[in-house]
């Protein structure tokens, strides 16, 4: 998963907010600083820190407040185009540090649930995002009323601060809906590790009531911005999406009717007994991502190299570790992190390419800003060509791996597809229907509809889903992207590195572009017209 918290740089802000051109001269401008500021660094013989050098300290709000009134009286009153970019890189920077810090805290976090600094950490700087964000967009409206806007729609983009010149969205009432949810979350991640292999009974009475408090706050919070549909109002905040809810529909029928009868096929085939009989290490999971890295080369490798070279991964087993995997951006540090809580078994291999591609997307991009989508086609697109190309550990490991992806991936297509529909239905109740009975209910439905009764399911299942409590309608991004990952190992298998070559263009991305656009400007299809051919690829390659 692509962790970004609100927004890895105050740039991708600026652009989801408004959907206005890339600020390209003011991003020429900031780069034109970072690379004099590297080319010094060079000079005095420093290097990039590596992780065990990177050190948190509590973001001092007092001081980012004072910069944020400072620069939003320089706006308003100042002339002086120079001055007020002066300005405004400042502000980047001291946002770039807060996020980074609220990453720092997560990770340590993340790596042992039970230490208490880190927690109390990780709470504060989400505590205080809402008001980072609040000063932010207080600045935008501060240039907007000043004397230079003009002038600095040359850098920002035409019409930028057309989105500025009314109310603030971050009215006191809205922060205080934003704080609640981030507090909900916080209270999520603490009863996890407090529920570390508990029974769903137990994970229902402790979890549930908190997913049922964080879909009535978002409720609240699309309310109060104007919003009827809360489902509408978190996909326009948090994901750049060329379709609607409305174009999954038939989407989600055509999985129902072409994919759900394969996958019952697959889980009586005996595959996951077998591939998840034998244990692997750290080692073995390190070996075959970069035997995978050194034969594609480029900037996969090169990747690869900072990756380790900066120890800019945790994938070593813990006890108190946070159950998952995911990718952030440092920005301050310009290093992407991958963190991973491994099964120990084959399955580890995919999990750690699958992060390593948003690894790869951030490190090539200098922090990317693409959508969720175009963020996932990355990961998955990473496991499919690390299948194709890795040497280690032994051939039938490697075919295991790839049989392995190729059954996740029509899981993922299915029970992604199933926890979206379900997060849909709850996501409509409201009041006192909104309770965690009805959620059971729902999710009941869901299961059946997608085949989990070939797996064997609990009711209260869907409080194991992280996605649901922390980043909500996220999954529907696995099953799209997932869609142009396959073609591109479909390009590969049919051409020997015509996958490669493109995927690693791909990878260069730093725009926040749709993914359906990027999959036609790449030559692909687009996801929505292929399950009939998805169906045939997984009979084929799956014996079902």
């Amino acid at each position: 998963m692509k962790q970004t918290k609100i927004l890895a740089i105050l740039l991708a802000l600026a652009l989801l907010l408004t959907g206005c051109a890339q600020l390209v001269d003011l991003t020429q401008r900031l780069a034109e600083i970072r690379d004099e500021q590297l080319k010094q660094l060079a000079r005095q013989g420093k290097t990039r820190e590596p992780f065990s050098q990177m050190t948190y300290t509590r973001p001092d709000m007092e001081a980012f407040q004072a910069l944020a009134e400072e620069s939003c009286r320089l706006g308003q009153t100042s002339e002086d185009v120079d001055q007020i970019l002066e300005q405004t890189t400042q502000l980047y920077e001291a946002y770039d540090r807060f996020y980074t810090m609220l990453s720092l805290a997560d990770i340590y976090y993340c790596k042992d649930l039970s230490n208490a600094e880190a927690q109390a950490e990780y709470e504060f700087c989400t505590g205080q995002s809402g008001q980072v964000e609040q000063a932010l967009e207080a600045y935008y409206q501060a240039l907007a009323q000043g004397p230079a806007v003009e002038e600095l729609e040359e850098y920002f983009g035409e019409g930028f601060f057309d989105g500025y010149t009314g109310e603030s969205q971050w009215d006191a009432a809205f922060l205080d809906l934003w704080n609640q949810e981030q507090e909900a979350v916080a209270r999520y991640y603490e009863a996890m590790n407090q529920l570390a292999d508990a029974s769903y009974e137990d994970m229902e009475k402790n979890l549930g009531p908190i997913l049922v408090e964080l879909i009535g706050l978002r409720q609240e919070l699309a309310a109060q911005v104007g919003y009827d549909d809360c489902e509408e109002f978190l996909w326009d905040w948090s994901y750049n999406r060329a379709y609607t809810p409305q174009d999954l529909d038939a989407y989600l029928q055509e999985i129902q009717q072409e994919l759900v009868p394969l996958y019952r096929k697959m889980q009586t085939s005996g595959l996951y007994d077998e591939v998840y009989r034998q244990r692997y290490g750290e080692s073995q999971c390190l070996a075959y991502l970069s035997s995978a890295a050194e034969a594609m080369g480029g900037g996969i490798q090169e990747a690869y190299e900072e990756m380790t070279a900066r120890e800019l991964y945790d994938i070593a087993p813990g006890a108190g570790k946070y159950e998952g995997s995911f990718e952030v951006y440092l920005a301050s540090y310009d290093a992407p992190y991958v963190f991973l809580n491994p099964y120990q078994d084959i399955s580890d291999f995919l999990s750690f390419s699958h992060e390593f591609g948003h690894f790869t997307n951030d490190y090539l991009a200098g922090g990317s800003y693409v959508s969720t989508d175009v963020a996932e086609l990355m990961s998955q697109g990473m496991e499919f060509m690390s299948l194709c190309y890795a040497k280690e550990p032994g051939e039938e490991e490697l075919d295991m791996a790839r049989r392995l992806r190729l059954a996740d991936s029509l899981g993922v297509y299915v029970e992604q597809a199933a926890y979206y529909s379900f997060e849909r239905q709850a996501y409509r109740l409201t009041g006192e229907d909104l309770t965690v009975e009805n959620l059971n209910s729902i999710y009941r439905q869901v299961a059946q509809d997608f085949g989990f009764d070939s797996v064997g399911w609990q009711e209260a299942e869907w409080t194991g889903v992280t996605h649901f409590y922390t980043n909500p309608f996220y999954v529907i991004s696995y099953v799209v992207s997932g869609d142009g990952a396959m073609q591109l190992y479909q390009l590969e298998l049919e051409e020997a590195g015509a996958g490669l070559e493109l995927f690693q263009e791909l990878l260069k991305t730093d725009e926040d572009i749709p993914l359906l656009s990027l999959l036609e400007q790449s030559g692909l299809e687009s996801p929505f017209d292929r399950i009939p051919q998805v169906a045939a690829t997984f009979r084929e390659e799956l014996g079902l």
